[in-house]
Formats: structure tokens, sequence, C-alpha cells
């Protein structure tokens, strides 16, 4: 698990800065008070829309780590590269659910 983690350290230690991963969601801090990130949009044709994202969602780990709100999200989602398989734990109308999700590389803006 920390094997391309690591290559992504060495490459960028050399001057070859690897793309991060991109989810396709903004986020807000959950406001009942609960932990995770709050979903307010998802992109259309998004790597989250593509996994069943909504919306409302809270995601509340990732690959079996808890998320605390967005910031840790963030930072999750950019350690990823563009390819790769990330568990979304959600919480969806009082309800937990995972989704699977292949991250891309974010878009040019």
């Amino acid at each position: 698990e920390l094997l391309p983690g690591i290559e992504r350290l060495r490459a960028a230690a050399n001057g070859n800065v690897a793309p991060a991963g991109f989810l396709g969601v903004s986020l807000s801090e959950r406001i009942d008070g609960g932990s995770g990130a709050l979903v307010i949009e998802v992109v259309d044709g998004s790597p989250a829309d593509q996994a069943g994202v909504e919306v409302g969602d809270a995601i509340v780990g990732v690959d079996g780590v808890t998320i605390t709100g967005p910031a840790g999200l963030m930072a999750t989602i950019r350690d990823a590269g563009p390819g790769d398989e990330v568990q979304l734990d959600i919480r969806r109308g009082g309800r937990e659910r995972s989704l699977t999700a292949t991250l891309a590389e974010r878009p040019a803006e």
C-alpha cells in the first residue's frame, strides 16, 4: 500500500511531480455534527459521478481510513494518483454504503 506513495515522493524529489488524483466533488463541512465531508456538488462524468456519489452524501471513509472533514478527504484523494481505485464509505439517508471510484487526472482549468 505504501509503495505508490513512496514512488511519488521519489519522483517529486527528482523534479517529476506526479499528477494528483481527482474525484470530482465540491465539499462542505457537515452541519449535523457528524464526521466526514458533505458533498455539495458532483461534476458530471467525473469519477464520483460514475461511482454513484450524490449531492447530500457524506463521505466518511476512503479505503478504510476515517475522513474527519473536507480537508482530510482532499488530502487523501490528492495523495492517490489517476487510475487508482478507491473505496468510498458514504452515509446517505442514515445508511452507510461503499462505492468504488477510479480516480482521474484533474482537468485543466
